[in-house]
């Protein structure tokens, strides 16, 4: 089994505590330091094409948006979301548009997310045409957050490499179901 790393070479092992610490302060409520956190991640992602760059920017941008800075963050989210379409991430891209725009409207950020809606017409294909993996009946259970990183884990966003293990799409770290 092939584990997609996040392509730093030696110097992969200091980022999974750096996004784990950029996890952290977006849970703790530092938004500010985890929008920073999140920036500094992406920006070196993006430097080296890494694949998780988009996902860094996305948080960033909800981070950022949760600071208060509505114009930073919808530039991340902008840029974000502009990436998995470039590279043909569909899927991705429709679940993190769809989450986006959800989350902007709960915070009463209605002309944001509909700003987000207009931009992204027409980068979707039809749904029909968005590749899918199989889809058991009955889904093992994952932790709610990366043991490794603390990033979220989203059970219909993230690549199954067996029925019970998955990969973190943030670290790259593997994840066991629960029994």
């Amino acid at each position: 089994m092939r584990r997609r790393g996040f392509g730093f070479g030696r110097k992969a092992a200091i980022f999974p505590l750096e996004i784990k610490l950029a996890h952290q302060q977006l849970s703790a409520g530092d938004y500010a330091g985890a929008a920073l956190a999140f920036e500094s991640l992406a920006r070196h992602a993006e430097e080296i094409g890494g694949p998780r760059a988009p996902l860094f920017l996305l948080q960033a941008g909800k981070a950022q948006i949760a600071s208060g800075n509505i114009g930073a963050g919808m530039q991340h989210l902008r840029r974000g979301l502009t990436m998995l379409t470039e590279r043909h991430q569909f899927t991705q891209l429709y679940h993190a548009e769809r989450r986006a725009v959800d989350e902007l409207q709960q915070r009463g950020l209605t002309n944001e997310a509909n700003e987000l809606e207009t931009f992204l017409q027409g980068s979707l294909p039809a749904m029909a045409d968005l590749p899918t993996q199989h889809i058991t009946t009955t889904r093992p259970i994952l932790p709610t957050h990366c043991p490794a990183c603390g990033g979220p884990l989203r059970p219909n966003e993230i690549e199954w490499f067996s029925p019970n293990s998955a990969e973190c799409p943030f670290c790259a770290s593997p994840v066991q179901a629960k029994d």
